[in-house]
């Protein structure tokens, strides 16, 4: 396995930084909207919860969605892009 320059785990990292800040963001921003919702119509806890529980889904959907991708792009480096159809000559 060769090693990666300097520069290539800097980009590494830059890709991913933003998974750090991701889940709380994702999960504060859902239960305060859900707290401010709840204080307008009068329904504590209950919105407040389902925001928390919405922006848990969604930055776990953002996280797998960042691993299926640095997966794919694992795949390319090691065994390189899949042929493209239309140079095998299929059509679809």
């Amino acid at each position: 396995m060769k090693e990666e320059s300097p520069l290539e785990a800097t980009r590494e990292l830059a890709k991913n930084s933003h998974l750090g800040i991701m889940f709380p963001v994702a999960i504060g921003l859902g239960f305060f909207v859900g707290y401010q919702a709840d204080r307008w119509l009068g329904t504590s806890p209950w919105l407040a919860l389902a925001g928390f529980f919405l922006g848990m889904i969604a930055a776990i959907r953002s996280l797998l969605q960042a691993v299926t991708r640095e997966e794919g792009s694992q795949a390319d480096r090691v065994i390189g892009p899949e042929p493209d159809d239309d140079r095998q000559g299929r059509s679809h």
